[in-house]
């Protein structure tokens, strides 16, 4: 998957995809100077960061 393909799937943006990159939170495939992803180990890459709501305790 390209970086616009990926973007259109998570519905975030191209800039977007580009930072998550940069800042290592999802992996790419390189080849030559084509960049790809794998749909399915961004997902489980992103769903480490996951935040999680908790309950309050009154």
């Amino acid at each position: 998957m390209t970086t616009q393909e990926l973007a259109k799937f998570l519905k975030f943006s191209d800039r977007h995809i580009s930072n998550l990159v940069r800042s290592r939170r999802i992996p790419r495939i390189k080849i030559g100077h084509a960049v790809r992803f794998d749909p399915e180990a961004v997902l489980r890459a992103m769903g480490r960061y996951e935040e999680h709501e908790l309950g309050r305790e009154d």
